[in-house]
């Protein structure tokens, strides 16, 4: 996305919208395009240098003062565009904006579409109307369908974001952080169950007591189901004081069970395959590290999938002259896809960078990029792409 451009009113197109009103807007017919830098000024009735208009022009109101507006160039032609103007159905220019350098440019084989928001200094956006209004592409209000941004996790959780959209995934999650954060002693929940469990699961304390105790033990007791506590399987506790005799062999010294003792018999076989699974690597959890979940190594088409979802995937395209090509991103991407590009040069010519470029991207199944070249011979992309 481009950075905001500050367009300048005529004279003669801020004298046509103090006239105008919503019975009777001024109409955006055009928009004018030129490679000529210029100096703004109010008194231009002419842009400057200006090679070509767009007569697909569409716009709507989204706000009292704030003007949504497309642009839309079907046709084969390559242009470089330093500068634009807004003319009215009547040939009144209306706006001009000019940068020293390049803000729009179009490749033959592409589609140019010029999509900007217009910020009126007072409640004008009403006056305002369009000659073509086949498309529009809005952002979105509680009254205008349009645009809109999906809210984080983060977003959901601190509730006070009034531009993004919730999803029912990020409102399920940022309401069970909030129960969460308010959970514990005092907070006055009231659940149906604990750990799982329904309240009868549960035995209560008067219960507890050591006749009950007694009871249970007497069904699970030994010979004769009569609890004797002078006797352990029917032995008098003298037999259990030869520990040897009854183990069949000398215990370990407690003393020489230590931590270092325990430490050096297990070097002796720890290692691969030991089957030791500790909770801690370098003092971190698992869940620190990112683990890889799928891969293709090769040279194209190639992909790494983590286990937190992030995916990079790499190849190449041969794209035709003066033509553009489709690379099918190796995996699918649901959320969002951000590709990299590299041109091989051709011999003699190390500027073809600059004739060529990325379209549009598709995440979804099947998830792509469209690439384009305006060069006169087959140029081979090298792609990169990282995302979700």
């Amino acid at each position: 996305m481009m950075a905001a451009l500050v367009l300048s009113l005529t004279s003669a197109g801020l004298a046509a919208v103090q006239a105008a009103s919503g019975s009777d807007p001024v109409t955006i017919a055009e928009l004018g395009l030129t490679a000529t830098p210029f100096v703004v000024a109010p008194t231009l009735t002419a842009l400057p240098g200006e090679f070509k208009r767009i007569a697909a022009v569409a716009g709507t109101s989204v706000a009292a003062n704030v003007t949504h507006m497309s642009a839309y160039d079907t046709s084969v032609d390559v242009w470089n565009a330093t500068g634009l103007g807004l003319w009215l159905a009547d040939g009144t220019l209306f706006a001009v904006y000019s940068a020293p350098s390049t803000i729009l440019n179009k490749a033959g084989p592409a589609f140019a579409l010029v999509v900007f928001d217009i910020v009126w200094m007072g409640d004008d956006a009403a006056s305002i109307a369009f000659g073509d209004p086949i498309f529009t592409n809005p952002p979105a209000t509680t009254t205008t369908r349009g645009l809109v941004e999906l809210a984080t996790g983060a977003e959901t959780f601190n509730a006070i974001d009034n531009q993004r959209a919730v999803t029912p995934e990020g409102l399920g999650l940022a309401l069970l952080d909030m129960i969460k954060a308010r959970d514990g002693i005092g907070s006055g929940l009231d659940a149906d169950r604990f750990q799982g469990q329904d309240i009868g699961y549960f035995l209560a304390a008067a219960a507890y007591t050591a006749a009950s105790v007694l009871s249970h033990l007497v069904t699970v007791d030994g010979s004769g189901s009569g609890l004797d506590a002078d006797l352990l399987d029917g032995q008098q506790g003298s037999w259990y004081a030869d520990i040897v005799a009854r183990l069949g062999y000398t215990p370990l010294n407690q003393t020489a069970y230590t931590a270092a003792d325990v430490l050096a018999k297990l070097l002796t076989v720890d290692g691969s395959g030991s089957g030791i699974d500790a909770d801690l690597l370098d003092g971190h959890n698992g869940a620190s590290y990112r683990r890889v979940v799928s891969s293709n190594i090769t040279d194209n088409g190639g992909h790494i999938e983590y286990s937190d979802g992030f995916k990079e995937t790499w190849g190449w395209v041969d794209v035709p002259a003066n033509a553009s090509a489709t690379f099918n991103v190796p995996v699918d991407h649901t959320s969002w896809l951000i590709p990299t590009i590299s041109v091989q040069v051709a011999v003699g010519d190390d500027n073809n960078s600059e004739n060529c470029g990325i379209g549009t991207v598709t995440v979804g199944s099947p998830t792509t990029v469209q690439l384009y070249s305006a060069e006169n011979f087959t140029v081979r992309f090298f792609i990169h792409t990282k995302g979700v």
